[in-house]
């Protein structure tokens, strides 16, 4: 914006063209993306050629986009992205720590433990997928709603939508991520099936996994 100042452009137009240069940027790196899956090379440095030597129309940027548009994409991003997916699964995980400690499961005499030493992979994972102690208490709140947290499902979904807070952009991510958050801790209650291979928490805990991580991924910014 100065070398612009410097070249006798006037402030509010150095700063316009700062903001169109910057926007050429973030789009034409999405574009770019799109342009190399179709086999394609998108021109960015063409895009931003274009925000240096010219002011975009008036309600758009150099990429051609309404800057209404982008507003309301920046406004999702923010608040129903990683947001919402972290303040989701710190949740979930305080809950599911909170169920563990009410069942004296934060030791080492959690049953996980012997069966992880011993060996015994499958029924340490079953355990990990099934009722385990009494549902999470909270004092003022009814029985009800806290009822599904139950099993280690609750902590394990929450920490699934931490990393992909951490590791994924974008509001599109949360769709799927909520979604499966929802499959995994109450998946059971809501009327998962018992496939014979896997019992309704292994079911509803895989599924609801797959949901947040890979179904997170494939819809990121």
């Amino acid at each position: 914006m100065k070398a612009l100042q410097a070249q006798g452009v006037g402030r509010a137009e150095a700063e316009e063209r700062a903001a169109a240069v910057a926007a050429a940027l973030v789009d034409g790196a999405a574009e770019a993306r799109k342009a190399r899956k179709a086999g394609k090379q998108a021109d960015l440095r063409g895009m931003v050629r274009a925000a240096r030597t010219g002011k975009p129309r008036p309600g758009y940027n150099v990429a051609g986009k309404r800057l209404r548009d982008l507003w309301l994409r920046d406004l999702l991003n923010d608040w129903f992205g990683r947001r919402l997916r972290f303040g989701l699964g710190a949740l979930l995980l305080a809950a599911g720590l909170q169920w563990m400690f009410q069942n004296q499961l934060l030791t080492d005499k959690n049953p996980i433990v012997e069966q992880v030493r011993s060996g015994q992979v499958v029924l340490a994972v079953t355990t990990l997928s099934e009722p385990t102690g009494k549902p999470l208490g909270v004092a003022g709140l009814p029985a009800k709603p806290t009822d599904v947290v139950d099993s280690y499902r609750a902590p394990i979904a929450g920490a699934c939508l931490l990393f992909s807070a951490v590791f994924v952009f974008g509001w599109r991510a949360s769709v799927p991520a909520v979604a499966g958050a929802v499959v995994a801790v109450a998946g059971p209650a809501l009327g998962a099936p018992d496939t014979g291979v896997m019992s309704p928490g292994m079911l509803s805990l895989g599924a609801g996994t797959l949901l947040i991580l890979v179904g997170g991924w494939l819809l990121r910014k």
